[in-house]
């Protein structure tokens, strides 16, 4: 059995790496000196607070930037320059937001998913248990009237009911694909994934579609190794 107490002293006692977060205050200096000094490991004190993991997460830090950043005026290079700034740190302190996110929520979601796998487990021993009980008593009653019919003595047989069991009649529905062709438009789906998958495989041409492979500028974090295709548009 896991301890959930156990697993969240645990977290409490581990050092993660330095976090940086952003509180942007009219420069960029100002902003990098802040993200330096900010490298406090993040700690829950309480595993269900919310007010404590915000502020673990610079809730505050986050709205001010998102103040400054709809203020910030970009008519010369320069600015344009300093927003770019502004955008990578900006990206920088999301990851670490969301590393500190991961850091918050991992004992939970340990915790949960072994009780949901407990739960699991035995529910599907105990569908397992009803479903073949129940086929049994049906296959029962077909034989029933198997032989009933077999001496040709007109019985209807009822199903079958219990102290604690009561039948009744559902329908159940079944579908089969026969012949693709003829099902409705309005029955098919149509597979986005499928055909972007296909264009950034070479095909620029698909009947019915309209593909267009557009140049977007994206940024990325100088000197990080960050590959290419992991980089976002800002």
């Amino acid at each position: 059995m896991i301890d959930f107490v156990k697993m969240t002293e645990e977290l409490n006692n581990e050092k993660p790496k330095a976090k940086s977060t952003l509180a942007y205050k009219g420069s960029i200096d100002h902003m990098e000196k802040h993200m330096k000094q900010d490298k406090e490991p993040v700690i829950i004190e309480s595993p269900f607070d919310i007010e404590i993991a915000s502020s673990k997460l610079k809730a505050d830090s986050v709205k001010e930037l998102v103040k400054e950043a709809e203020a910030f005026v970009v008519e010369t290079e320069p600015q344009a320059k300093q927003a770019l700034n502004m955008a990578i740190q900006a990206r920088t302190m999301r990851k670490s937001i969301e590393e500190s996110r991961k850091q918050i929520v991992r004992p939970h979601l340990d915790f949960n998913a072994a009780i949901n796998k407990v739960a699991k487990d035995f529910s599907t021993c105990l569908d397992g248990i009803s479903n073949k009980l129940t086929v049994k008593v049906n296959k029962f009653k077909s034989e029933l009237e198997k032989i009933y019919e077999k001496a040709e003595v007109k019985v209807e047989v009822k199903n079958i009911e219990s102290e604690e069991a009561q039948p009744y009649e559902r329908e159940s529905i079944y579908i089969e694909l026969q012949d693709i062709k003829k099902v409705p438009r309005e029955y098919l789906s149509f597979d986005k994934a499928k055909a972007k998958k296909a264009v950034q495989m070479g095909v620029r041409e698909i009947p019915g579609l309209k593909v267009e492979v557009k140049k977007v500028t994206s940024y990325r974090t100088k000197n990080t190794g960050v590959k290419k295709d992991e980089s976002k548009n800002i």
